[in-house]
C-alpha cells in the first residue's frame, strides 16, 4: 500500500486508532489496526501521533500547561519534532491529523459537559419543586368553588377515608367531588340539582366516618335552597 493513497480502509482504521491506543479495542479490531498500519505508512504515522497524544495527556499534572492555547501549540511542536516532519512534510502531517481535530473535539466535550450540568440543575430544581408541592387541593383555593354552578356541601371525614372513598360516596348521593382533600381531610361536594340538598345533607350526616356536613354559603346566599 503506497503512502500517498488514502482508501476507505484508511478511514475505517482512523476511527479505531483512539480505541486501540487507550486499550479498549477488542482483539479483532486490534489485529485489523496492526495489520493495516504495518502496510500503510500514512496510518502508521497517524497511530504514532495518537499514541503520543495519549502519552502527553497522561503526563503528570505538573507538566500541564496552564494556558490552553499555549499548551496545545507546545504539544503540536513536540509531536512535529519527534516525528521529524515539522519542516519537511507539513501537508502529510496535516493529513495524518485530519481524522481527529483535537481542538474541536475538546471544545465539543466542554460544551456537552456544560449542557449536561445545566440539564441536571434544571432537573434537580424541578424535582425539588414537585417534592415540595402539596399533593392535595386545599379548600383555601376558592377558584373552583366560586366558579361552580350548583349546590355545595362541605364534608369533614375522619382519617380512615381516602379520596377514592369520598368520590364513591359523592356518586351515591348524586354529586361529585369539587375540591379536596384538605390537610384536615375535608372535601367539597357539588350537586347540580339543588332541590334535594337538605335530604342529601341528612344522608351524608348518617354516613360512618363523617365528622361534619354543612352546606356552603357563597356571596351571602345560602346554597341549601
Amino acid at each position: 500500500m503506497t503512502r500517498g493513497v488514502r482508501t476507505r480502509e484508511c478511514d475505517a482504521i482512523g476511527e479505531l486508532l483512539a480505541w486501540y491506543v487507550n486499550g479498549t479495542l477488542d482483539a479483532a479490531g486490534c489485529a485489523r489496526v496492526e495489520a493495516h498500519t504495518c502496510a500503510c505508512e500514512r496510518c502508521r504515522m497517524a497511530l504514532a501521533m495518537e499514541t503520543r497524544v495519549a502519552e502527553v495527556m497522561r503526563a503528570p499534572v505538573d507538566n500541564v500547561e496552564h494556558s490552553p492555547h499555549a499548551g496545545w501549540q507546545k504539544m503540536l511542536e513536540r509531536l512535529n519534532v519527534e516525528e521529524g516532519v515539522a519542516a519537511r512534510r507539513p501537508a502529510r502531517q496535516a493529513a495524518a491529523r485530519r481524522n481527529v481535530n483535537w481542538p474541536v473535539a475538546m471544545g465539543i466535550a466542554i460544551t456537552v459537559q456544560a449542557a449536561a450540568i445545566v440539564v441536571l440543575a434544571i432537573a434537580l430544581v424541578q424535582g425539588r419543586q414537585q417534592a415540595e408541592a402539596p399533593r392535595y387541593r386545599t379548600l383555601s383555593n376558592a377558584d373552583t368553588t366560586l366558579a361552580a354552578r350548583g349546590s355545595l356541601v362541605r364534608i369533614a371525614f375522619d382519617a380512615t377515608v381516602d379520596e377514592s372513598t369520598a368520590r364513591s360516596l359523592a356518586q351515591r348521593v348524586e354529586g361529585r367531588v369539587l375540591a379536596g382533600p384538605s390537610p384536615e381531610n375535608v372535601y367539597t361536594f357539588v350537586f347540580d340539582d339543588a332541590g334535594r340538598i337538605e335530604d342529601r345533607v341528612r344522608t351524608l350526616r348518617r354516613e360512618p366516618h363523617v365528622l361534619l356536613v354543612e352546606p356552603v354559603v357563597l356571596g351571602g346566599a345560602d346554597t341549601s335552597g
